[in-house]
């Protein structure tokens, strides 16, 4: 995808402050890649000198190559991303876009995503699994407070940063709660990862809470940052709702409090 970029492209970039350095990962219909970027106005030089350099994840997703029921999607996002603002949910720097080509400069992220961590890492100790199950509670909150459902909570779309903090990330999927008249409207798109899904998902109901769905995520991201492991893992839907519904999955030494979530 990033051959979609030509000479007078990447020329154009620089003048704008960006240059793309490597490749970081890839999506379904997106690659991401490490960019730097320097204010243009704070230098004359034709090279930014390193100290003024930012350091920025960029996200290219090429319109042309999206299904048609996917565009409605991307158009969501960049206007949602636009408008959202919180510690916990991964900042936007811009958005550029050449023809069908759209250029999603992000805050980026030193560790990678969470399911990237664990692997590195291992499970997490109780302590921090809180601490970053918190933040991005918080970062639910704000969104449901603005009557969005991410609809896409993950170990793949939160991020680590060097200071150790979580952020949210990947708004593809996420919509409002409200219609224009403020009237709660309830989602019907089946989206989302199988082993994260809320059972009413699950269970192919044709209207669901969002809100609620995110909430189920949430607990299954804590499942995961504190055994390594999902806890629904059946690839037959009939069996999945099943486990879900009978709690069938292992529980692991922990505290009490632990336990209870």
């Amino acid at each position: 995808m990033l051959d979609y970029l030509d000479v007078r492209d990447k020329q154009k970039l620089l003048t704008l402050g960006y240059s793309i350095i490597r490749k970081l990962g890839e999506g379904s219909f997106s690659k991401v890649y490490l960019a730097l970027y320097a204010n243009p106005r704070t230098t004359e030089k034709k090279e930014f000198p390193k100290d003024q350099q930012v350091r920025l994840a960029v996200k290219l997703i090429d319109k042309d190559h999206l299904p048609e029921d996917m565009i409605c999607y991307l158009d969501r996002e960049i206007h949602l991303l636009g408008n959202l603002s919180h510690p916990h949910i991964i900042h936007v720097h811009s958005v550029l876009r050449r023809s069908n080509l759209y250029l999603i400069f992000m805050r980026h992220a030193e560790y990678g995503n969470l399911c990237n961590f664990l692997q590195t890492y291992g499970s997490l100790k109780e302590k921090f699994a809180r601490i970053w199950t918190r933040q991005l509670a918080l970062a639910l909150t704000y969104l449901h407070y603005l009557e969005v459902a991410h609809r896409g909570v993950k170990c793949e779309n939160i991020l680590v940063t060097a200071n150790n903090n979580v952020k949210l990330t990947d708004f593809g999927f996420a919509r409002f709660t409200e219609n224009e008249f403020g009237v709660p409207v309830q989602c019907s798109t089946f989206c989302g990862t199988l082993p994260y899904a809320a059972p009413e998902i699950i269970r192919g109901r044709s209207l669901y809470d969002g809100k609620l769905a995110d909430i189920w995520s949430l607990g299954v991201v804590l499942y995961v940052m504190l055994n390594k492991c999902l806890p629904f893992k059946s690839d037959n839907l009939a069996a999945l709702w099943s486990d879900q519904v009978q709690a069938k999955f292992q529980v692991f030494a922990g505290s009490e409090s632990c336990l209870d979530a």
